[in-house]
Parts: C-alpha cells; sequence; structure tokens
C-alpha cells in the first residue's frame, strides 16, 4: 500500500519519514562528535566529511515529504482531537518549517545570493582560521556543485587564513 488511508500511513510516507529522520541522526551526530570531541578526531571527520551532501538530499527529501502529505491529505489517518492534537499539529509545523529554513538558508549562503552571516558557537574554540577553512569549503562545494566556474580551491587549500583574519 503506497498511498496514506484512514487507519494508517503509508508505505512512501513511512519511507520519507523514516530516511529523513535517520539522516537527521547522522547530521546531529557529526555535529556533536565535533563539538565533543574535536574537528579532527576520526569519528567527527567520518560524520561530518559529507555534511553539504547529507544537507542536500536531506532538503529534497523533506521537500518530497511536504508534497506527497499535500496529495494524500483527505486520505491521511485522522488527528488527535483536542489540546494535545493541536499541540501535535502546531509541534509537526514549526519542525517542518525549520527542516526547510535551515537547508534554504545554507543555499542561499552558498551560492552568494544572500550575505547571511551565522553566528558560529564554536569559534572560541582554538585553532586560527578553522572557521575560514570551513566556510570556504562549503561555498566551494556549492559552488562546484553549480558549475559555475567559481570552484578555485583559493588561498584556503593548505590551511593558510588571510592576514585580516588571522587570529
Amino acid at each position: 500500500m503506497l498511498w496514506d488511508n484512514q487507519d494508517r500511513y503509508g508505505a512512501v510516507t513511512r519511507t520519507l519519514h523514516w530516511g529523513i529522520a535517520a539522516l537527521m541522526a547522522w547530521q546531529f551526530g557529526g555535529m556533536l562528535s565535533e563539538s565533543l570531541l574535536g574537528d579532527q578526531a576520526p569519528l567527527a571527520v567520518a560524520l561530518t566529511a559529507n555534511h553539504t551532501q547529507v544537507g542536500t538530499i536531506l532538503f529534497v527529501l523533506i521537500v518530497l515529504r511536504l508534497v506527497w502529505a499535500a496529495l494524500n491529505r483527505d486520505r491521511r489517518p485522522p488527528r488527535r482531537a483536542g489540546l494535545l492534537g493541536h499541540a501535535a499539529r502546531l509541534g509537526h509545523v514549526a519542525l517542518y518549517a525549520l527542516m526547510l529554513a535551515v537547508p534554504s538558508a545554507a543555499l542561499l549562503r552558498g551560492t552568494g545570493l544572500c550575505a547571511l552571516r551565522v553566528p558560529d558557537l564554536r569559534a572560541a574554540r582554538p585553532g586560527p582560521g578553522r572557521q575560514d577553512l570551513h566556510r570556504h569549503r562549503v561555498e566551494h562545494s556549492w559552488r562546484a556543485g553549480l558549475g559555475d566556474g567559481r570552484a578555485d580551491p583559493g588561498p584556503y587549500r593548505d590551511g593558510a587564513v588571510p592576514p585580516d583574519r588571522a587570529a
């Protein structure tokens, strides 16, 4: 049963749900391991090496999930009534808004369409230039994916830091 019905969610809905959940856990696990163990720890490197690609896949899956939910709107199991039902609805709306907003901001920032500056809570950690190197790698990977010719390794390829950003 691919489509949702009044009794249960269909295979597509459940596959999208658990696929998104698994990839979100991967992303959070990578960021948590990097925060706790440092960005050079083998586990952190393994979990964060494909952060941008996993984020892109997540974004696509979330959009597909929303389209699929809209197509199944009249078939889905009924919502719980009362305050708990309203709270669950608001929680889902907030969660999906956040899951769309975060990768959208990354896409805009990575493509250069928006000069969005997100404060980095890890900036106080030792290691001058680490954030500049990370930002350049993210921008580089997005530009390379767009094929716009700006995928130049730039001055950060060996971890060098421009004088104005040195600690």
